[in-house]
């Protein structure tokens, strides 16, 4: 009787260790889609950005310094989205936006640009909607790692914590490009 006893509760304790690695690998799963999605909107802006820096009107408007600059930010900001560093990556979006924000202080109402500076912007937005979602994606994955069991968990099967996406103080806010 004692040994079906203890059969049966170390029985239910494995199946309550795995459903909570489960969970894990569910919040795990969320944190990784929300990534992407900031990751495809990223790409886009990579590409939009190529387009209007290379643009002649840009380079007709905008001091040449400033377009290097901001060439330099997307650059480090494409490759910090390649290699997931989200520090890096926040670091270099808040430069980005500072430096869009002098691009547009420059270049004021050029019809030629405003295009091309209007899907950017609009781009922007959807990426801090983005970024927050996969904040509070991370936030509760990083929470549920910390308790118990899920401490254990992640140590055992090698879970890491996800690393928030923050922009430095300063950085514009939804949809805006200023400084």
């Amino acid at each position: 009787m004692a040994l079906l006893l203890l059969l049966a509760t170390l029985a239910a304790l494995a199946c309550y260790g795995f459903s909570q690695y489960r969970r894990l690998v569910t919040l795990r799963e969320a944190v990784d889609g929300a990534w992407g999605d900031v990751d495809r909107l990223l790409l886009r802006r990579h590409d939009e950005l190529s387009r209007l820096l290379g643009a002649d009107q840009a380079s007709a408007w905008c001091p040449p310094a400033l377009l290097q600059r901001l060439a330099k930010f997307r650059v480090a900001a494409f490759e910090a989205a390649g290699r997931h560093d989200v520090m890096a990556l926040g670091t270099a979006e808040s430069l980005l936006r500072h430096g869009l924000g002098e691009f547009n202080a420059a270049v004021g109402e050029q019809p030629a640009l405003r295009p091309l500076l209007g899907g950017i912007d609009g781009l922007n937005g959807r990426i801090i909607d983005c970024r927050e979602t996969y904040n509070v994606a991370a936030s509760v994955y990083n929470v549920r790692m910390d308790g118990w069991p899920g401490r254990l968990i992640a140590g055992l099967c090698g879970f890491r914590g996800a690393v928030l996406f923050e922009f430095s103080a300063g950085t514009p806010a939804h949809g805006e490009s200023g400084p």
